[in-house]
């Protein structure tokens, strides 16, 4: 049968040394429906400080909706507060194969 999978690309980022009180250039992470049915994103994890979703061609409601062979971008920004290492991961959650 045919089915959405859903592609994240690239899998991470990395926002680099950062000074602190100041914000990041955004990041850009393309979600992209690589299979031959339609997807939706029915769950994204939100952004916590230091870290946010600058915005992108996504919708901000859920479930986003991907035809076959669409796609979409969410940006994201960092704007650090204390000095040090810090990260956090994202779930995109889809109901097809991938998510």
């Amino acid at each position: 049968g045919t089915q959405g999978s859903l592609s994240i690309t690239p899998p991470s980022i990395a926002f680099g040394n950062q000074a602190i009180g100041t914000t990041s250039p955004a990041s850009t992470v393309t979600l992209a429906n690589t299979g031959s049915a339609s997807l939706d994103v029915t769950a994204l994890t939100a952004a916590t400080a230091p870290f946010a979703r600058a915005g992108g061609t996504c919708a901000t409601t859920l479930p986003i909706t991907l035809a076959a062979g669409a796609n979409c971008t969410l940006t994201y920004t960092f704007a650090p507060t204390a000095a040090g290492a810090t990260s956090q991961t994202l779930t995109v959650t889809a109901n097809g194969p991938g998510s």
